[in-house]
């Protein structure tokens, strides 16, 4: 009788239950990456390598007893695995991060998945619901736009966007009404993220943060996201420049320098700063700096 070692035994089973033929390993990467997991942490809960999930997420084919383990160690049915609607992938490149060195790699994966899953469902939509068409905003920069041409810049968006005279009423359903995805992230994705946005979809998405309650900075958040979408700019994404640029945008947008003007106080005047707060819908912080 020849002995057979229990690491045999189990591949032997494993190739006994046949392959999952069509398992597509990128909806095994999104799982993955959803958890935060590394393919390691992933291998540990399962009877498989490392080694073999790198295979599976490109290309390779589990049995069907592997993909029950992953799918369970993942917490998402098999049925998740199998080949349907193509995933957009979404890269770091191609994402607008408000700081790339403060936020763990893994956290981006995290969020990047989301926005993944979030763009196949939104094209499941399309198929139902006719959505409104994307509003053409682009206004390409170079890389040292003044602060004159980026006020200059916000005010042709408000334009385009319809917005009046005054304070923008909603960003977010603003946003919605011109094709642009707007989203909270879900709670269990790292806080450290933030807001962020991507057009690596046929729609512009923007991720913004779940734990912030407060409405000014949510409000500053969108328009920043919008000044991502409008100043394409031949920057890395996540650069300290591109960010500062994009804060410039969301200030001249949600309260334009000759219209914020008049309310705000010639000395320090709380009252005066809080009823400006009130109309504008922008923080105390900002309007501070502002001055």
């Amino acid at each position: 009788m020849t002995f057979e070692s229990e690491s045999r035994q189990r591949a032997r089973r494993r190739r006994a239950s046949g392959a999952l033929v069509d398992f597509d390993g990128k909806r095994l990467s999104v799982a993955r990456r959803l958890r935060r997991m590394q393919r390691t942490a992933l291998a540990a809960q399962t009877s498989v390598t490392a080694a073999a999930i790198t295979q599976y997420e490109r290309g390779g084919r589990p049995t069907n007893t592997v993909a029950a383990e992953l799918a369970l160690a993942l917490g998402v049915p098999i049925e998740f695995f199998r080949q349907g609607r193509p995933l957009t992938a979404v890269t770091t490149g191609d994402a607008h991060f408000r700081s790339l060195r403060a936020t763990p790699a893994i956290s981006r994966d995290q969020a990047l998945a989301f926005a993944e899953i979030a763009l196949a469902v939104i094209e499941v939509i399309e198929q139902y619901v006719d959505l409104p068409q994307i509003t053409d905003i682009i206004e390409p920069v170079d890389d040292e736009p003044s602060p004159a041409l980026i006020a200059s810049i916000a005010a042709d968006t408000r334009s385009r966007l319809g917005v009046e005279p005054g304070p923008v009423p909603h960003v977010v359903r603003l946003l919605e009404s011109h094709g642009i995805i707007a989203l909270r992230l879900p709670p269990e994705i790292d806080p450290r993220v933030d807001a962020f946005s991507t057009e690596a979809g046929h729609r512009p998405l923007v991720l913004l943060s779940p734990l912030k309650d407060d409405r000014a900075r949510s409000r500053f958040d969108a328009a920043h996201e919008l000044g991502h979408l409008v100043m394409r700019q031949d920057v890395e994404p996540g650069s300290k420049i591109i960010e500062t640029h994009a804060h410039q945008f969301a200030a001249e947008f949600l309260a334009p320098t000759p219209e914020l003007e008049p309310d705000l106080p010639r000395k320090v005047d709380w009252d005066a700063l809080l009823q400006a707060k009130t109309k504008w819908g922008i923080s105390l912080a900002a309007l501070a700096y502002r001055c």
